[in-house]
């Protein structure tokens, strides 16, 4: 049985930790916005409404198809269904990388709200072919990536410039750690999965970190 299996436990928990957290940063920054009805909240909001989404779907197909099915079948990786947990992944980060530098841009941008969705929309989807058609995880891994360093980046910019603190400067910080950290353990070998799982520890404290830092600036909201 896999749950037996040290490494499949320990992702399975790292899981559960990671999709609970970023289900409880979207629930209190949608609680921010109602309060507030700001809509950089509202975008920062739906970036973890879609890393919720990311982080489930991910979790339910590798996690809970493996720990039934364990040999060669339609769920095993790389085979559809079990790549349409990916794929979703893929297409939901995406869409949080856009809405968490929107969050910061917002005020800079004339298009209409429903056009930018849209535009977003495109853009996800677009990325989830090319994975679909080259098998590269680059393209997708390079958007988000970029995604990420150019929202602290330009939310260090208009903090220097209109010399307040960004209320989720800290956040956006932690977001980009978060992801460069997991990126790590893509391509490392399963013999050094004591590494990885001192990864895992640090991703996980991470979040919780970033649960914190939400909660804080909510209280700050009221």
């Amino acid at each position: 049985m896999f749950f037996y299996r040290p490494n499949f436990l320990i992702e399975t928990i790292y899981s559960m930790i990671v999709t609970f957290s970023v289900l409880l940063v979207f629930l209190k920054t949608r609680e921010m916005h109602k309060l507030t009805d700001h809509k950089g909240i509202k975008y920062f909001s739906l970036t973890f409404l879609f890393f919720t989404i990311a982080h489930f779907f991910r979790f339910f197909f590798r996690i809970f198809f493996r720990s039934f099915l364990t040999g060669p079948g339609p769920f095993m990786p790389g085979r559809p269904p079990f790549r349409i947990g990916e794929l979703v992944f893929i297409y939901a980060s995406v869409m949080a990388g856009l809405f968490m530098f929107y969050s910061v841009m917002w005020k800079k941008t004339k298009i209409n709200e429903k056009i930018v969705i849209l535009l977003f929309n495109i853009l996800a989807f677009l990325t989830v072919v090319s994975d679909l058609l080259f098998r590269d995880p680059f393209v997708h891994i390079s958007i988000i990536t970029l995604l990420f360093a150019a929202t602290v980046f330009m939310s260090l910019l208009l903090q220097k410039k209109s010399k307040k603190k960004h209320s989720f400067f800290v956040a956006y910080i932690l977001v980009l750690l978060i992801w460069i950290l997991n990126l790590v353990p893509i391509e490392m070998p399963r013999f050094l999965f004591g590494l990885r799982v001192f990864i895992y520890i640090i991703s996980a404290a991470l979040y919780l970190l970033l649960v914190w830092r939400i909660l804080k600036n909510g209280k700050k909201k009221r």
